[in-house]
This record gives C-alpha cells, structure tokens and sequence, in this order.
C-alpha cells in the first residue's frame, strides 16, 4: 500500500508543488491562495494539466490498492463525508484524524481527485473553472497530510482508498447506487410528508405541485428528517442555495422538482455511495458531520441496503468513533501527530481503544438518545483512567518520598493529574537530605524510580492527559 500511496503523492507534488508553496504563504486560506493561483494558470495550460494528471493518476494499480486494503489487519475506519477540496479548514480535517487514529488501526479516505477529473473529461459536468479549483484544493489539502498517508511503520494512519468513479466503472456499481438511493429517497418522503408512495414517479408528480418551495416545508410532517451535514434542518432559504450552487456547477437550469429531491436525498447521496464504495473493505465507518452521521443510522434503521454495511454502523466501533468527535472531544484533537505514531509503533492503540470503548457494547436497534449516551460513557471512561494514572504518579511520589524521608516541602509537583513536575532531585542533594544512606543505594533506588516515572509518563492515557491539561 506505501508503494501506491509515495506514487500518487509524487504525482501530486510533481503537478501541484508550486500551487503548495503559494497556499503556504497564504496559510492556506483558500480564498486568499487561490486567487494567486487562478492568476498564474491560463485556459490552455489548465486544460493541458488535468488531461495529463488524468493519464497518470489512470496509470496506478488502483486494484493492487484494494485487494492490499480487503486483506490487511486491524481497525479500519472508511470516512464518509467530503472531506478534500470543500468547506473544511485543513485544522478541522487534521483534528478528525487525529482523534480517529487514537481508536482505529487505519483510515481509510476516497480523495475526489480522480473522480472530480473522469467527471469532467467523460461527462463534462462540471464547469470548467470549478473543476480545476475543486481538484487544485483537493491535492493541496492531501499534501498538507501527507504525514498522515506516509509511514515508516507498516501500516499508516491512512491510506488512500481507490477513486470512488474508478470503482463504479470496474465494480459497475452504478446501478446499484441508483437503485438504493431512489428507494430510500421515497421511504424518506413517505416519513417526511406522512404519505405512503409506491414509486419515484409517484412522488416526482406530488412534489410537481409545489411552486413555491415554502409550501414543500409547510406540507411536512417530520421537518427534522431533512438536514444539512452539520445536523441542521433544511428550509426554503437552503432551496435556493441548492438551485444556485447546482447551477453554477452543472451549467445548466434546475426544475423545482429536482431541487426537492436533492433536498430529500440530503446526505443520503453521500452516505449510500460511501456505504456502497466501501461494502467490501469490511471496515465501521466516521464522520465528523453531525447530518451524515444522523442519515447513516436513517439508513441502518429504515432500508435494507447492504446488510453487511449498514451493520458495521451499528457497531461499537462506529458508535465510540462518532462520540469522539463530539465538541465536549475537541482536546484529543491536541495530540500531536508523532505521539499518535509513537503509540501505534509500539502496539499500544489496542490499549488505548479499550480505554474508550469500555463497557460500550453494540449499539444495534439503539435509539438516538443512546447513541448520546455513547459520549457519556466515553467521557466517563476517560476520567476514570485519568484517576488511575494520577493515583499511580501519587504512589510512586509517595513511595519516593518515604524511601528517602523528603518532606512534602522539598518537593514541587504539577497539578493533581499531572506528572510530577521535578522529576527527582540531584543526587548530591538527595545523598545531603537522606545522611546516612549509601550513595550506591540512593542512585540505583534514583535511577529505578526515574525509570518508572519515565514508563507512566509513556502510557497511552499520559499522551491523553497532556493534550487535555
């Protein structure tokens, strides 16, 4: 899997270093970078570009990646949400990762790349200025993580998933895509207006009815069915935003009836393709937006699309990886990225993920409220072994302190959970206080206690404290 993943960065680098360094410079504020960008690129040489980054990401053995990805050990974790090249800061993308690879053994991530560029050159969706934007912020975004993708050890934090239209097209899969997301489409308009259509047909004449898109909200019965990715409702003024931003994208005019049924398929889209795409990596699944989470459980309680999938979302792993990303969370995305390696180097994730998933079984059937509860029991958890870690420090503090009769006074520690922040006095103050004590006994006894204090500061649990304090 490294072997592919160097490949494509070294693609990404060879077409987009430049664009890189000059997002750098701007801190990687998209408006501000690309506008430099966009100066620096004409027509020709864009169109000239992205046929030939086309050609050589079509070169990679996608299908070595996959088999690689179907037999490899361990967690896996398939985000599902668009994550490169849209509305993310790359500080909140980077949080997500960090906080799911304390949990899972490997994430998996489908860049759009590939995809945004079959779109263009096969079915020229897209706007030819969009295109290159979305697939410029795209790489510059995977370029800022690469340290996420590349590892000196033998699994990753991630790894690349193959092109999500690259599959469709060798899986053939579209059909099964449109299959399942037209019949949840109805099942959801059936839920969401209290009605009880048979067909798409069917609904596509009830929602031909409504001129103004007030009266397709004013019609429903269940309003909170119908969400943004944040988790938000939808309303008329999102009808609107939907209409402008389809037509800029796809050049083309948009019927009311469309616009409904993108508004009841919010999501839906996302979660079926990336349940479809990922059905034979046997992976649980994560996302950090709220309305993805809330459509994936829509789909595990009300479909039967890819039983084996919609299981994985039902899981303990999925459920506490969910949790985790919850605001209350936000600190464990402090862990620093080489902290994080260091733990997985050394075979401790498994430790770690005990931590948080204790006394969390599977979570099928459950209802939202205790898919919530999920958050309580995880923040319980963390507490508790914050408690355990402080009471081991405070023992061996206190054995310290009794073997060399030291006063409290003579020694200053960091706060009630923290390490203790002298880590031992000198030894020729030490051999002063102790008198009698021979100076061999007080080194070795000083050595074995700062190689304890040494091992507790390595746990898993010390990593967490430091980044909550």
């Amino acid at each position: 899997m490294q072997g592919i993943t160097q490949e494509y960065f070294s693609i990404l680098d060879n077409y987009f270093g430049e664009c890189f360094k000059i997002a750098k410079r701007d801190n990687f504020v998209r408006d501000s970078y690309w506008k430099k960008i966009n100066g620096v690129y004409d027509p020709i040489t864009i169109n000239s570009l992205m046929d030939s980054l086309y050609e050589d990401l079509s070169k990679i053995n996608w299908s070595f990646q996959e088999n690689s990805i179907q037999n490899s050990c361990g967690l896996k974790v398939a985000y599902s949400g668009s994550v490169f090249g849209y509305s993310q800061e790359i500080s909140q993308i980077t949080s997500f990762l960090k906080k799911t690879a304390l949990y899972a053994d490997n994430i998996l991530m489908n860049d759009n790349i590939y995809s945004e560029l079959w779109s263009w050159k096969k079915k020229g969706q897209l706007g030819f200025e969009i295109s290159f934007s979305l697939i410029c912020f795209n790489a510059i975004d995977l370029l800022c993580l690469k340290d996420f993708f590349i590892s000196d050890s033998e699994i990753p934090v991630c790894t690349l998933t193959p092109p999500m239209m690259w599959k469709f097209n060798e899986r053939h899969l579209e059909t099964t895509i449109d299959e399942s997301l037209y019949q949840s489409e109805v099942t959801k308009a059936n839920q969401f207006f209290g009605k009880d259509f048979s067909s798409r047909k069917e609904l596509q004449k009830f929602l031909g009815q409504f001129d103004n898109p007030k009266d397709f909200f004013i019609n429903s019965k269940k309003p909170f069915l119908l969400q943004g990715p944040n988790g938000k409702p939808l309303g008329a003024k999102d009808f609107f935003q939907i209409r402008q931003n389809f037509e800029t994208k796809y050049s083309r005019s948009f019927t009311n009836t469309e616009i409904y049924e993108s508004l009841l398929r919010s999501n839906l889209s996302m979660a079926i393709y990336d349940l479809t795409y990922n059905a034979n990596l046997d992976c649980a699944f994560g996302t950090d937006y709220r309305g993805v989470w809330n459509s994936l459980n829509w789909i595990m309680k009300n479909t039967c699309i890819l039983p084996s999938s919609t299981k994985k979302i039902a899981s303990k792993d999925s459920a506490v990886l969910h949790a985790i990303q919850e605001d209350e969370f936000k600190w464990l995305g402090n862990v620093p990225l080489d902290r994080i390696k260091e733990i997985r180097e050394r075979g401790e994730l498994r430790e770690l993920r005990d931590v948080l998933a204790e006394n969390i079984e599977t979570v099928e059937e459950a209802e939202d409220t205790e898919f919530s509860e999920v958050s309580l029991q995880v923040r319980y958890n963390l507490t508790n072994a914050f408690k355990r870690h402080s009471a081991e420090i405070q023992d061996l503090n206190r054995l310290y302190r009794d073997k060399f009769k030291l006063s409290t006074s003579s020694i200053v520690v960091s706060g009630a959970l923290g390490i203790s922040a002298f880590l031992y006095p000198p030894l020729a103050i030490v051999a002063t206080i102790v008198g009698g004590a021979s100076l061999n006994s007080i080194r070795e006894n000083f050595f074995e206690k700062r190689e304890k204090m040494k091992e507790l500061r390595r746990k898993p649990v010390a990593m967490l404290f430091d980044a909550h304090a």
